[in-house]
């Protein structure tokens, strides 16, 4: 504090705890301009390795929003000289980029018209109130809604919403193993779908404009989702019963919890003509994604852009711009960026050099594992699943290849593992929202996760070694 009472947090928007990181990153990249080749590290690597560091520090301490963060790193790279201005921003240019923007807008029309939730509640209508059928029906909807709406945030909040107003209608309050049950299955499958399919969440789109930036790999929509779908899919159902073992449910009906679904059905009303529309469409971008057709063409803005046809108009611009995640947006060109600025300043091939030394001795699945588990120890500190793959992936290429490994079977083990985020409430969106209803504590979410994270380890190695090689994705 100052004599007239200002304190550090008044003068710079941050505590003295935001403080240190944001001025360590900044001296990061002082001291990396002032450094001599040395170690195999030239002067331009010395620049981007200060460079990674800072946005590792900034995102992990969250210091300013990632996105911040990322327009950071666009205008370093230029003005160090590890990138040309042209060249840094490609990567906002890219394809998968209005893919996500044409993504954002088809999901805020499936929300608007309530064809989200009324899938929802039709399905769960089959439970006819029974606890564990519910439980169940709440779980699988929770996975499959990956494909009805991509971001797992979005799925977390729907279904969230869905299972609070359940349980108030049928008088069931903290603490209950139901609601301990459906708070933490929800934001864990959210998470743990993500990779299933290609428009999962943004971190997959990431992934997939670096496969092919890195590798020249072209990854579509049906091939990704018959390699990873097994994944997602298993855990989930090992999820249900994990939990029903953790929190056994204190009761065997929910009372007037059919009647509440029933209410909730007839408010939403007979399908209207614009939510018979945006079914009719969506079905259609499904059929687009699964016969890979939407390679060719942009079918997800052109869905969009028929949201919008005057006479239609299920969507409004001036509304709509606002639903698009501009966060994502930047985040995903910054990233894309760095790890091509950290590829042509050869600091990938020298981490990798490095990382070599603790891990050349390790098998593919050894190897497998060691990338697991680091990224899930990297997701403790960083909240961004772009943000990790962004780190990570690039240096995992790295190493499989100077390991005679196939680098896309071991990057899309770092791809899957970057879901791995729910061992605090802090660590991801998903459970914050959750968290924040009181069901369950952060030691639940911990015991429940010391149980989850090594079936998910275990069944992703498992898939990628047995099953991965006879769908196109050798080991080697």
């Amino acid at each position: 504090m100052t004599g007239t009472g200002t304190t550090i947090k008044d003068m710079t928007g941050v505590g003295v705890k935001g403080l240190r990181p944001m001025m360590f990153g900044l001296a990061v990249i002082l001291v990396s301009t002032l450094l001599p080749p040395m170690g195999g590290i030239t002067p331009q690597g010395w620049k981007a390795l200060g460079i990674l560091i800072f946005a590792i520090v900034f995102w992990a301490s969250e210091v300013v929003e990632p996105a911040v963060t990322g327009v950071a790193i666009l205008v370093l790279l230029p003005m160090l000289g590890i990138l040309a201005y042209d060249e840094t921003f490609l990567g906002m240019g890219t394809v998968m980029i209005w893919r996500l923007v044409g993504i954002f807008m088809v999901t805020e029309a499936i929300q608007k018209v309530g064809l989200d939730k009324r899938i929802a509640y039709k399905v769960l209508l089959l439970a006819r109130g029974n606890v564990k059928k519910s439980l169940f029906l709440i779980v699988m909807l929770s996975y499959f809604f990956v494909f009805v709406v991509p971001g797992a945030l979005s799925r977390t909040l729907l279904l969230a919403t869905i299972s609070l107003g359940i349980l108030k209608a049928v008088d069931i309050h903290p603490p209950s193993n139901v609601g301990k049950f459906l708070f933490i299955a929800i934001p864990v499958i959210g998470l743990i779908s993500s990779s299933s399919v290609i428009v999962g969440a943004s971190v997959e789109v990431y992934a997939v404009t670096l496969f092919d930036a890195l590798l020249g790999v072209k990854w579509t929509y049906f091939p990704w989702m018959i390699v990873n779908m097994p994944i997602g899919l298993i855990t989930t159902v090992i999820v249900y019963f994990l939990l029903l073992r953790l929190f056994p449910p204190e009761i065997a009906e929910l009372p007037g919890g059919k009647a509440f679904i029933e209410q909730e059905l007839k408010q939403l009303g007979v399908m209207g003509r614009q939510e018979k529309l945006v079914l009719v469409l969506f079905i259609f971008l499904l059929f687009l994604w699964f016969a890979d057709l939407s390679e060719k063409f942009p079918a997800e803005l052109f869905m969009a852009l028929v949201l919008f046809f005057p006479g239609l108009k299920v969507l409004e611009w001036k509304k709509s711009v606002k639903m698009v995640n501009w966060d994502i947006i930047i985040l995903f060109g910054a990233s894309t960026a760095l790890a091509v600025g950290l590829q042509k300043s050869n600091v990938v091939a020298w981490m990798a050099e490095a990382a070599l030394q603790g891990l050349g001795n390790l098998g593919p699945v050894g190897l497998a594992l060691a990338v697991a588990v680091l990224t899930a120890l990297i997701r403790l500190g960083m909240s961004s699943m772009t943000a990790t793959v962004a780190t990570l992936l690039p240096l995992v290429i790295i190493i499989a290849n100077k390991l005679g490994i196939n680098p896309t079977w071991l990057g899309m083990v770092c791809v899957v593992s970057s879901s791995m985020a729910f061992f605090i409430p802090s660590q991801s969106p998903n459970t914050l929202v959750t968290y924040a209803y009181g069901y369950y504590s952060a030691r639940d979410l911990l015991r429940a996760a010391l149980w989850l994270a090594p079936v998910y380890i275990f069944v992703s190695i498992a898939l990628a070694y047995w099953y991965w090689p006879l769908v196109n994705l050798p080991l080697r």
